[in-house]
């Protein structure tokens, strides 16, 4: 299969972000005595209102100052953070290797983001030497607890056979995955598989439903491959596929809102990560018996801008 370079999408992004109102000023004083008084928890919810600039003049240095005092008690959301500011250069001079500390150290107490940012950096060499089967290792510890960014990549690692045997059966297994998590690209990717029989037996209608999806979040590519393949399949197959397609919807907004509740607790969050190359991500080229539309638009959309915990 002929794989076609992804759009520039969020490296460090793992996990969809839930901004609280912004605090009141009682609840930042409130906040700020308890971190004062070493409380690991209030100190990073303080760094990250210092982030956002929610409730209080936004300030990467005191960010920095109160995510690293958490990061050093041993939380593993704040270390993760850290880790992203380290490898973004966000109140800190950028350090790749400092990065990949901060997240192997949460990621050994199970954060889902650094793992996924850990793998994300033994893909690409950044911080650490380039080890494809380590990249695999973690970003399929951070995938089978539902990463949705990690769940995408190791489709795409499946799909090229980056550090593991190539296995399309497999990668449409986590592209699965990520799209009913939301994410675009692996809504049309699960497309394409399925108009062409790559790794999953050939069914044009469920492709359709999929790029159905994909389109209705916007992908342009997508639009152009719904119209091909619904003037093939005529009105009434076409019709099944946009039920199919509400069906599969209902059920990406479960999940959604199911997320958004499990990230509904939390204080604040940092804004979003400023775009860099994803380890992996690759848009899936149009089976032979779909033509690809204009090379121009080859590599439009993007995932959802997700935000750590």
């Amino acid at each position: 299969m002929q794989l076609l370079p992804g759009s520039v999408v969020i490296f460090f992004a793992c996990v969809l972000g839930i901004v609280a109102a912004a605090p009141t000023e009682s609840g930042i004083d409130a906040l700020r005595m308890t971190a004062e008084a070493g409380d690991p928890k209030a100190q990073y919810e303080l760094g990250l209102l210092y982030a956002s600039g929610a409730g209080l003049t936004k300030s990467s240095d005191e960010a920095v100052k109160w995510v690293r005092k958490s990061a050093a008690q041993g939380n593993a959301a704040a270390q993760a953070y850290l880790g992203v500011m380290f490898a973004n250069g966000e109140g800190v001079v950028k350090d790749p290797a400092e990065a990949v500390k901060w997240y192997r150290q949460a990621a050994e107490q199970g954060d889902t983001d650094a793992q996924c940012n850990l793998g994300v950096s033994y893909s690409l060499g950044q911080g650490i030497a380039q080890d494809p089967k380590e990249a695999v290792r973690w970003l399929r510890k951070a995938a089978e607890q539902g990463n949705a960014t990690a769940l995408y990549d190791l489709g795409d690692i499946y799909c090229s056979g980056t550090g593991v045997e190539k296995n399309l059966a497999e990668a449409v297994k986590w592209y699965r995955q990520a799209a009913e998590h939301g994410d675009v690209v692996a809504q049309f990717n699960v497309g394409v598989m399925y108009a062409g029989g790559e790794g999953v037996r050939k069914n044009e209608i469920e492709a359709l439903a999929w790029f159905n999806l994909s389109a209705i979040s916007g992908d342009q590519v997508a639009v152009k491959y719904c119209a091909r393949l619904e003037r093939r399949l005529g009105n009434q197959k076409a019709l099944v596929a946009r039920k199919r397609s509400m069906e599969l919807l209902k059920q990406i907004e479960l999940n959604k809102a199911a997320h958004a509740k499990e990230a509904a607790g939390a204080f604040a969050a940092p804004p979003a990560r400023p775009p860099e190359p994803r380890a992996t991500s690759q848009r899936t080229d149009s089976p032979a018996s779909l033509p690809a539309p204009p090379a121009s638009n080859a590599a439009n959309g993007s995932a959802p801008l997700t935000q750590p915990k």
